[in-house]
């Protein structure tokens, strides 16, 4: 009986073996989540996962900084900008076509398509005007109306809006998404971001690498396990 349950194993571990070399390496998306921060805040919501931008928030693609989300400072309303680097690009477009360096970047819903072919908007580098706007807003001193905004991202829902991107790498095109919205008059936050690591593939917003890479690792932990212990008698 040893024999035959040995047997039976020696052609599944071969099988194990390709199936998780194919989902370790061949992994084609990276995800990063966002620092947790100001953690307990109750003043300041989906403070439990995130980071506030502040005077500097990198997109950080193996080793280099393909866009940064700032909130310009010294300003009455208070922009916060998305500044793609030389290489990359930001989908955007412009609210006003009489003023064509006024480019404000698009909120993506989940599942959105991001690659070459795009159902709205258009991709822009950097402007004259130092970046995409995401959000600003200034004080209108009126009991009614206490703000004003501009920006597309400026009344969005932060669980489910999206930003996306692309860079340049080796002569390749990527493509990536940034999880961020604004939660308060002004406030953007950042929760996560991905990118594909295979050129010219699209990848959808809000998508992540399968959860499936560790579950076969304990697999093939376990196959390995229980054939040892036939050998071993």
């Amino acid at each position: 009986m040893k024999k035959i349950l040995t047997y039976r194993w020696h052609w599944l571990l071969p099988v194990l073996a390709v199936f998780i070399a194919t989902t370790v390496f061949g992994q084609s998306i990276i995800y990063v989540p966002a620092p947790i921060a100001n953690p307990g805040d109750p003043y300041l919501p989906w403070n439990s996962f995130g980071t506030q931008v502040g005077l500097g928030f990198p997109i950080v693609v193996n080793g280099q900084t393909v866009l940064n989300l700032t909130a310009l400072p010294n300003n009455y309303f208070n922009p916060t900008v998305v500044q793609p680097s030389t290489t990359s690009a930001v989908i955007g477009g412009q609210p006003d076509w009489m003023d064509p360096e006024n480019v404000w970047a698009l909120p993506l819903a989940y599942g959105t398509e991001i690659g070459s072919n795009l159902a709205n908007g258009g991709w822009f580098g950097n402007n004259s005007e130092g970046g995409l706007l995401i959000t600003e807003f200034a004080d209108s001193h009126l009991m009614e109306d206490p703000f004003l905004y501009n920006g597309w991202f400026s009344k969005t829902d932060p669980a489910n809006t999206y930003l996306g991107f692309s860079f340049q790498e080796g002569g390749d095109t990527y493509y990536g998404w940034v999880q961020m919205g604004s939660p308060l008059p002004g406030a953007v936050w950042i929760y996560s971001y991905a990118y594909s690591t295979i050129p010219d593939m699209p990848i959808f917003a809000g998508e992540v690498p399968e959860p499936t890479t560790l579950v076969l690792l304990c697999m093939g932990g376990l196959a390995l396990g229980f054939l040892r212990r036939h050998h071993g008698g």
